[in-house]
């Protein structure tokens, strides 16, 4: 009896189609929420300014939220300024985070999301990633840790890059045949 109660409990477990992610990225897709980055932006903008003209007191706020988003990367790199890593140290303390991770980020790189030139911050080793894997195609889905800050006189929206997916064309095999079909016509 026991030992039937043990092999029908672990065929439940192993076989149960929910339990386990189909594959790497469904565990990243349930972690990070889809956004589209442009209105975002627009809206933390807004209400940055209603917290401006609203509030007599102090003009403070912050936030952090796990990211995800088509992106395409520019291939241009800059050192990250210090006034945006110490807003990103300040927000990741507060929600309880490691800051010192932080002092991991050297770069920030250019991407562009919905047409809006975004720079967001990167490990060299997800620069060096970035660099190999979008040689054919440079649009990637991006997974970003996203820290928003107002301080009343300044407001920061960092992003930074935790993990990408490249994103690799098809290629089109019948319009290479019509083409050399028409070429020797």
């Amino acid at each position: 009896m026991y030992c039937r109660f043990i092999f029908v409990f672990l065929a439940l477990i192993l076989f149960n189609p929910g339990l386990f992610p189909q594959n790497a990225w469904d565990t990243w897709d349930s972690v990070y929420r889809q956004v589209n980055v442009k209105a975002m932006l627009q809206k933390e903008r807004k209400y940055a300014l209603a917290i401006d003209t609203s509030h007599a007191g102090k003009k403070y706020y912050y936030h952090m939220e796990l990211l995800r988003f088509m992106a395409k990367y520019n291939k241009l790199k800059r050192p990250a300024t210090e006034e945006a890593i110490k807003s990103a140290r300040r927000v990741y303390n507060l929600y309880g985070g490691d800051p010192s991770l932080i002092n991991l980020i050297e770069y920030e790189i250019l991407m562009e999301v919905n047409g809006e030139p975004i720079w967001m911050m990167a490990q060299k080793e997800i620069i060096k990633e970035l660099d190999r894997k979008t040689r054919k195609n440079p649009n990637v889905y991006l997974y970003c840790r996203y820290l928003n800050e107002y301080t009343g006189e300044q407001l920061f929206d960092n992003f930074i890059i935790s993990e990408f997916r490249s994103m690799y064309s098809k290629p089109q095999k019948n319009k290479n045949k019509d083409e050399r079909k028409n070429n020797r016509e």
